[in-house]
């Protein structure tokens, strides 16, 4: 094998490749072979080593070496074209969900917003009507009614007067005492907004008091803790 040429093998090829001609080019191309073969020294076994070593392991019929490569390079370029539109197409389908998900935060964040600034509103309107309505009692409240003194108060001679009027307990409550004094014995407690029916008025120790009636006792109150009309 050492010996045979460039020449040499091309001219075996050229009569190989005659082998599949017609019946009689192709026997006549066979003897061809066979003599040029043993010429060259060449037996049976390195005719087949030839062919396998030309042809390689990937060898299809009417293809080449060279084409072969050239077509498995394509199918690689075209397996990574596959992977990288599946790649392109994860990332799209990453990319719609984080921009859905970056839309629904926004909703969220903007009714959140709304709804602390409705809040805000309400309480604010809240505020704003108990101030008109505590303005509205203040100002339309009657004012109470003076208590005469002195003479229009027509004091007989221990202090008293007559007196045949309604009375209602402030807002702080009142003290029904048993005597027109404070040290007296206190007999009952008389809860905000209470009526009373005043029998008469009464001063003494330089204060004005009430007597009324209630739940069958009598007592006395003070009339800065009652209002009387």
């Amino acid at each position: 094998m050492g010996e045979v040429s460039g020449e040499d093998l091309e001219r075996l090829a050229n009569r190989v490749a005659l082998l599949v001609s017609d019946d009689g080019e192709a026997d006549n191309a066979g003897r061809a072979v066979g003599q040029l073969a043993r010429r060259l020294g060449l037996s049976g076994g390195d005719l087949k080593a030839l062919v396998l070593a030309g042809a390689g392991a990937g060898f299809r019929p009417g293809s080449t070496p060279g084409l072969l490569k050239l077509e498995q390079e394509i199918d690689a370029l075209r397996r990574e074209l596959r992977e990288a539109r599946e790649a392109e197409r994860a990332a799209m389908q990453d990319r719609d969900a984080l921009v859905a998900e970056n839309g629904a935060m926004r909703v969220a964040i903007y009714r959140r917003r709304a709804g602390a600034k409705m809040w805000s509103l309400v309480l604010g309107l809240g505020a704003v009507g108990v101030v008109l309505v505590a303005v509205g009692v203040v100002l339309l409240a009657p004012d109470p009614a003076p208590v005469p003194m002195g003479a229009s108060l027509g004091l007989r001679g221990d202090g008293a007067t007559p007196s045949a009027r309604l009375a209602m307990v402030r807002g702080g409550g009142a003290v029904l005492y048993r005597e027109p004094d404070r040290s007296s014995q206190v007999i009952g407690r008389l809860g905000a907004g209470t009526r009373l029916l005043v029998q008469r008025m009464e001063w003494r120790s330089m204060m004005q008091w009430a007597q009324v009636e209630v739940e069958g006792r009598v007592g006395y109150v003070a009339t800065t803790e009652v209002e009387i009309f």
